[in-house]
């Protein structure tokens, strides 16, 4: 016997259609956001960014669902196809200033694994140069 409750969702296309919905109601309910440029206040009017968390309130279901939806041959071309929508919207409000950068990046990193990370490389031959010039050592010596 299963545990927990039957999927709310069993036909694809309904879901299909709900999520489509999600997508239409954020695409109507308009954010004003002014901002300052040269001098004058400008006013920016953009839809409202879908997120996740938002697509799975409109859906009825928790993010992890959301997920286990994704792996079911039937659903995983929908989930698929509303997380690249939901990715592509932050990083567009993003790239024209209708997102706060900080609140884009949280986005990003919570909900598709985006890092922000400082690579620093350092190999032997540079510390032997380092080291060297501080003239502790070298391989000249």
């Amino acid at each position: 016997m299963p545990a927990g409750r039957p999927p709310l969702w069993t036909d694809p296309e309904a879901l299909e259609q709900a999520v489509e919905e999600y997508f239409a109601k954020c695409e109507s309910r308009i954010l004003i956001k002014q901002v300052v440029s040269k001098g004058d206040i400008v006013r920016m009017e953009v839809p409202t960014p879908p997120t996740l968390c938002g697509l799975c309130l409109h859906l009825r279901i928790s993010e992890d669902t959301l997920e286990e939806y994704g792996k079911r041959p039937e659903f995983c071309g929908i989930i698929s196809r509303a997380r690249a929508r939901v990715k592509e919207s932050t990083v567009s409000v993003a790239m024209i200033g209708a997102l706060e950068p900080k609140i884009a990046g949280l986005v990003l990193s919570s909900d598709f694994g985006y890092t922000t990370r400082s690579e620093v490389g350092v190999t032997a031959e540079t510390l032997e140069d380092i080291l060297g010039k501080l003239g502790k050592g070298g391989t000249d010596g």
